[in-house]
């Protein structure tokens, strides 16, 4: 059962941030769906990514490039839209992990 809710807010975490932005954006595809597609193919890609060089900063450069023509194919949008949409939902994810985080932490944690 534990292991359903953490999938759940993994899900949350990453798929809301993203239908968020392209609301914000005014992406033409701005659904819980699409946001999930496009997380789903978003984070394939980068994986592809990580594998085509050795230098960290072309594989960090070649996954935003091809993150944002996902988001914007997929989401129905514009290349520059679709970064802005992934930079805004890694903002968010990183708010909410941290806020997750400190919850977590001063609540004592897993006991």
């Amino acid at each position: 059962m534990e292991i359903i809710a953490v999938i759940a807010v993994v899900i949350v975490v990453a798929v809301l941030p993203v239908k968020f932005a392209a609301g914000l954006m005014g992406a033409g595809r701005a659904g819980f769906g699409w946001a999930l597609v496009a997380v789903i193919f978003q984070g394939v890609a980068s994986g592809l990514t990580r594998g085509l060089t050795s230098s960290p900063a072309v594989a960090i450069i070649v996954a935003v490039v091809v993150g944002s023509a996902i988001y914007a194919f997929i989401l129905d949008t514009t290349f520059v839209k679709g970064f802005l949409i992934g930079v805004i939902a890694t903002f968010i994810a990183v708010v909410v992990v941290l806020v997750l985080a400190s919850i977590f932490a001063v609540s004592g944690g897993a006991t």
